[in-house]
């Protein structure tokens, strides 16, 4: 096609379709997108909100005996955790599928928040709040990544 020259259209690309504005799916894939939303923000903002507890371990010397090093490394802990886990959470999804995957994430951050109340010493936290909640972030995180682009 040379400069100035007008393209010729094709028949067929001109003729409108009945559902040329509507979503492939009927839109449920935004079901899934605010699902995803949901749990983001549940597992970021519980990870990111993890300076409350260290304020309240710190103020109210809940562990006699604990630094303040130790403290600060069960949040970090499980955000090592979630990086160490997402390609065990990437080979879970592809062999078992996105729901049971979720679902064990949610579980598992269920009852590692439940026994976190429960302990009575500073390794029950790196246990419970770290380890298990970045097994159960991750098992979470890594789901949600790959279904929204879908």
């Amino acid at each position: 096609m040379l400069f100035g020259e007008r393209p010729t259209a094709n028949p067929r690309a001109l003729k409108p379709t009945a559902n040329t504005d509507a979503p492939p799916d009927g839109g449920y894939g935004w079901v899934f997108t605010v699902a995803a939303a949901v749990i983001n923000a549940h597992s970021w903002g519980f990870n990111s909100a993890y300076a409350v507890f260290l304020a309240y371990y710190l103020d109210s010397d809940v562990f006699p005996g604990a630094s303040h090093l130790e403290y600060a490394f069960v949040g970090s802990l499980s955000l090592c955790l979630l990086m160490l886990i997402s390609p065990i959470a990437t080979i879970s999804v592809r062999e078992l599928g996105v729901n049971p995957t979720i679902f064990c994430g949610v579980v598992l951050e269920t009852v590692c928040l439940l026994c976190a109340s429960l302990s009575t010493q500073t390794w029950h936290l790196f246990l419970t709040q770290g380890v298990f909640f970045g097994m159960g972030l991750g098992l979470l995180l890594t789901p949600t990544a790959a279904v929204v682009p879908q």
